[in-house]
């Protein structure tokens, strides 16, 4: 249980991130392109996020 907040915690922070990042530079962000993102780009890239939903 501990380890699906640390995900969700981990999630949240990322996109606060960069949906800040993207605002900051002048893009409209949105929820479907910050999920893209996370699951087409950012997830492979981290092995532990494999065994987590």
């Amino acid at each position: 249980m501990a380890q699906h907040t640390g995900y969700s915690r981990w999630c949240y922070n990322w996109g606060l991130s960069l949906w800040n990042a993207a605002y900051k530079d002048g893009y409209k962000p949105n929820a479907r392109k910050l999920r893209e993102v996370f699951t087409l780009h950012t997830k492979p890239l981290i092995p532990w996020m494999k065994k987590l939903s």
